[in-house]
């Protein structure tokens, strides 16, 4: 029996023991020589690193139990992986793609800590502290970040501690080139971003290019060189400038969960942000990228937690890409599916009256991410993209249409978006189904049923300015190759098969909003003999005092309006020629109340109830 003891207890003393590697001269990490001869460091072992250069070269997975350095040079182009502590005294270069986890605390005490691009550190506990004494470097180009994923907490010596963090803004001016950012640091002002970066940012009467969206009114307020105002953690604000260069923030880095407050002023919930806005610019308050959506992480991304205070109409993320909105829901799979370090971006909130909390928290971070734009058309067996694209003198508008098991002829919360805002050159989508709150809503995304994908016409909201060349083309497509798309122009009576050729018009006046365009999934080619689509439709916008007609200038007759009160009472009567494809019909002098209105053109006939305030 002690025999056995002892053999436990030196077995014991084997397993939980682990051994000291201390670097005796400069050399890859993987070298033997480089510890003294001895064997390279493993998981178990616990490193010192002292007065030395040590290089874990790329492709190499570095493994150890804790690291201490008193001095020396750390230079880390694969992975270094620590269970414990990394206490560190001296530089730690990362680069190459290389980066540094570690499961315990991280204390950086003196030196420099400088993360390139491409490269990252990671705390990986949540009851682990990140403690900076010294100096942290983060490095951005015009196409990558480094990162920081801290899921822990974060500390700077506010003597000693310095911590500086970079964004990329594009070149642009005061009226152009503006892109959405905000700030990775607890507490910095506008004045001080201005004082560290005058080279960078574009400047104009005495105002920089920094700028706060207001929600209350739709409109911006750029910062004075002066300005006192501290930028909050996990607002956006407007960024432009001179010639595209380097910001950078200083301070200590924002950590923890952290959640802004959001409010719908679009009181009258009409859309049309006469009255105030229902979108709210917030930005991503870590440095590193984000989950955006359940297709990168199905419980802890930006839109699935927030799904509760984002209206139903536009549960997503609108990103500025310098000429349009980008929008990305559930249903985008090939683009932005990461949100990238202190990216800006507009979100569509569903309270009025009061505000209510956005929510960014440590478990969205991920090292994962690209800011890429689109990537390869890849066709899929279960699900299909479909973008357009309207292009005219410089402008590129794109309008994207998913169809997945998500999505129907309906609204879709969180699988359609609702178009951010519609410009001279501009496309976009209706959905086919409509409610009161989507009828005369442009979508920017629309999701419709993968099984039931082909058959569909899809109305087209399109834009375009009169006597210039516009073209519309499928920009990414992934539906099977046996699938037709026709774009059909109502009005010409032409079908254009854009898997073939694009679409090219010179319009004799104005384009502006849907009725005239729509594209038909087909299994079966379509020619101008089939027969037109004709669709009429009416709405009101709730703070408008005009109902608005689409559809005119594809019927071949006049249009005859009649309103009636809900007693049956008719109480306005109108003819609307068809020389244009929406017009307006004024509701002033008619009292509060329901109201039905018929509209009659040869045989069509359409009837809709709606309300007057």
């Amino acid at each position: 029996m002690k025999k056995i003891l002892l053999l436990i207890m030196m077995f014991s003393v084997t397993l939980y023991t682990s051994a000291q590697r201390t670097a005796s001269t400069s050399g890859n990490w993987n070298a033997t020589a480089t510890w003294g001869g001895s064997s390279v460091p493993t998981s178990g072992d616990a490193v010192t690193l002292t007065g030395f250069t040590v290089t874990i070269p790329n492709g190499y997975a570095a493994a150890a139990a804790s690291v201490t350095c008193a001095g020396g040079n750390l230079v880390i182009e694969g992975t270094l992986t620590s269970a414990g502590d990394i206490v560190y005294a001296g530089n730690v270069t990362l680069s190459n793609n290389g980066n540094m986890t570690t499961a315990g605390d991280l204390t950086y005490n003196s030196g420099t800590l400088t993360i390139n691009t491409g490269s990252y550190v990671k705390l990986s506990n949540s009851s682990k502290t990140f403690t900076n004494n010294g100096s942290v470097v983060c490095r951005a180009n015009s196409n990558d970040f480094s990162s920081i994923i801290n899921a822990g907490s974060f500390s700077q010596n506010e003597f000693t501690g310095l911590g500086t963090f970079e964004k990329y803004i594009h070149s642009g001016d005061a009226s152009s080139g503006w892109e959405l950012a905000g700030s990775p640091v607890v507490t910095v002002t506008a004045a001080a971003m201005w004082t560290a970066n005058q080279s960078v940012f574009t400047t104009n009467s005495g105002d920089f290019a920094i700028g706060a969206y207001n929600s209350t009114d739709n409109s911006w307020d750029n910062y004075d060189t002066d300005a006192t105002t501290i930028l909050n953690i996990g607002q956006g604000y407007q960024m432009a400038s001179v010639d595209g260069g380097v910001v950078t923030f200083s301070g200590s880095l924002n950590n923890g969960d952290i959640t802004r407050a959001i409010q719908n002023y679009d009181l009258d919930n009409d859309a049309d942000m006469s009255d105030g806005s229902r979108f709210n610019l917030v930005s991503n308050p870590y440095y590193s990228f984000i989950h955006a959506n359940d297709n990168t992480d199905s419980t802890n991304n930006l839109i699935s937690i927030n799904a509760s205070v984002l209206h139903d109409n536009g549960q997503a993320l609108y990103y500025w890409n310098g000429s349009s909105y980008d929008i990305v829901n559930h249903a985008t799979t090939t683009f932005r599916q990461y949100v990238a370090p202190v990216q800006g971006f507009f979100i569509m909130a569903k309270t009025t009256g009061s505000s209510t909390n956005f929510s960014f928290t440590r478990a969205m971070q991920t090292s994962v991410g690209t800011d890429d734009a689109i990537v390869g058309d890849i066709v899929n067996d279960d699900n299909a993209e479909l973008f357009l694209k309207i292009s005219q003198n410089s402008s590129e508008i794109n309008t994207e249409v998913y169809f997945s098991e998500y999505g129907t002829d309906n609204l879709d919360p969180g699988y359609d978006a609702q178009s951010f805002s519609t410009l001279d050159t501009y496309i976009s989508t209706r959905l086919i189904e409509t409610i009161e709150s989507t009828d005369g809503v442009d979508f920017g995304i629309q999701s419709l049923s993968f099984e039931n994908m082909l058959g569909k016409t899809i109305p087209l909201s399109v834009n375009a300015l009169s006597g210039i060349e516009a073209t519309i083309s499928i920009s990414h497509n992934t539906t099977y190759a046996s699938t037709y798309v026709y774009l059909e122009d109502a009005l010409e009576g032409t079908f254009t098969n854009l898997k073939e050729t694009n679409f090219v018009i010179t319009p004799d006046s104005d384009l502006q909003g849907a009725g005239r365009f729509f594209i038909h999934t087909s299994s079966t080619t379509m020619s101008n003999e089939d027969e037109s689509t004709n669709l009429l439709n009416v709405f009101k916008l709730q703070n408008n005092n005009f109902i608005t007609v689409e559809g005119l200038a594809v019927q071949s007759t006049l249009t005859s309006v009649k309103l009636y009160s809900i007693l049956g009472v008719e109480v306005l009567s109108t003819i609307l020629n068809n020389n244009t494809n929406t017009q307006t019909i004024s509701t002033n002098g008619l009292s509060t109340g329901i109201y039905v209105i018929k509209l009659q053109s040869g045989n069509n006939l359409l009837t809709k109830k709606f309300i007057i305030k």
